[in-house]
């Protein structure tokens, strides 16, 4: 999840995106361009509340992150436990075999 915030809306992810894109382009680095969120006050949660609505919007992406096409960064109101779900999750979805390849998310 990039990002968790209640003004979250479709114009601010693209352009969110778009700035990814160039930004990620200028540096050389062959990734970005993603943007992503969910609109809520993650203050509003439980920790568990949270750790469950990550897990689900994470399983939503589906195969449309990974270690060779995007890799979800932390923003707004994401921290290292909302991005540790974020990649148990993912690994979770993999075959067990292929799990070691992407570990270095």
């Amino acid at each position: 999840m990039d990002s968790a915030t209640t003004f979250v809306d479709i114009d601010e992810v693209r352009a969110l995106a778009t700035w990814m894109t160039w930004k990620t382009a200028i540096a050389g680095i062959p990734m970005g361009g993603a943007k992503g969120g969910i609109q809520m006050d993650p203050a509003h949660y439980s920790r568990r509340e949270l750790e469950r609505i990550t897990r689900r919007f994470t399983f939503a992406l589906g195969n449309n992150i990974g270690p060779e096409y995007d890799i979800p960064a932390p923003d707004v109101n994401t921290n290292s436990q909302i991005m540790a779900w974020i990649m148990d999750t993912y690994l979770s979805t993999m075959p067990p075999l292929e799990r070691n390849r992407s570990v270095h998310v």
